[in-house]
């Protein structure tokens, strides 16, 4: 298990969460006059940890949400004073505590990609998808958030991350950790991409993909991702070795229908959640 800090902040678009016993917490309300009534999803016990065996009633106030928010398993233990949160989606999560101390989350159940993308944001306490981790304070002090601009960057990392598992899985784990010329090209993408989603503006329109793949300068073989990835292919071909290169793989990521669309129509219905909620205490 990993331990990680988690800092007490008070954001947008906050879950509540409220025990099984029918304890709610204080709900979240948008800032409108009329706010919209409260939705709530119950995690299965089914779906828990032996450790932590009772599932959590979770409320939100935008029933849009709710299919995301279903992805995510919370449950406690008999004394109620730790959450676990187990994501089973496609989308990340921030965790957050409503307490103002500094609380340790411990990572229960990990994966190197998902080590891999902390990393690049430097933020250690993340839920991303295939994750499950433990807030050790009790259910009514703990929310979680839903990221859109990381979310996209996880999307074009994760399947990166399958072009050059193609080639090995002694490339992939070069890419996903160290200090290679691979794991700093694999870095600066993924947080071209993400920079190219936060700067698109209004992505109602168009395809939020090809926003972020623009970052990357997959059309143009210019920027900062193209120069590090080639940099790359460049250390590799020196040593002999055979991964994803920019103008063989990368490149046809624009072409892959089937990814495009999947991540396109994921990114724009969790733009427009980002987008038309603002909930504060």
């Amino acid at each position: 298990m990993r331990v990680l800090t988690l800092s007490a902040v008070a954001m947008a678009l906050i879950i509540g969460a409220a025990c099984s016993s029918g304890e709610q917490t204080p709900q979240p309300v948008r800032s409108s006059s009329r706010p919209n009534p409260v939705v709530t999803t119950q995690s299965v016990a089914s779906g828990c940890h032996p450790l932590y065996p009772v599932g959590l009633n979770v409320s939100t106030r935008d029933p849009a949400e709710l299919p995301y928010l279903r992805q995510v398993t919370a449950c406690t233990n008999h004394a109620g004073s730790a959450v676990l949160l187990r994501n089973t989606g496609d989308v990340i999560w921030t965790p957050r505590t409503t307490t103002t101390q500094r609380v340790t989350v411990t990572m229960m159940k990990d994966t190197l990609r998902a080590q891999s993308f902390r990393t690049i944001f430097d933020q250690t306490a993340l839920l991303v998808p295939l994750t499950d981790l433990v807030v050790p304070v009790a259910p009514n002090l703990v929310e979680w958030t839903l990221e859109p601009a990381l979310t996209a960057a996880w999307q074009a990392h994760d399947h990166v991350a399958d072009l050059i598992q193609k080639h090995g899985e002694q490339q992939l784990s070069d890419a996903l950790a160290g200090n290679s010329k691979r794991r700093q090209a694999f870095a600066t993408c993924t947080l071209s991409g993400y920079h190219a989603y936060e700067q698109a503006g209004n992505i109602r329109t168009g395809s939020p993909t090809e926003a972020m793949l623009a970052g990357w300068g997959l059309a143009t073989g210019t920027g900062e991702c193209a120069l590090a990835w080639r940099a790359a292919d460049q250390a590799d071909a020196a040593r002999n070795i055979r991964t994803a290169t920019f103008a063989d793989d990368l490149a046809r990521m624009r072409t892959n229908v089937a990814w495009m669309s999947k991540t396109d129509d994921l990114l724009t219905i969790l733009g427009r959640l980002g987008k038309a909620i603002v909930l504060v205490r």
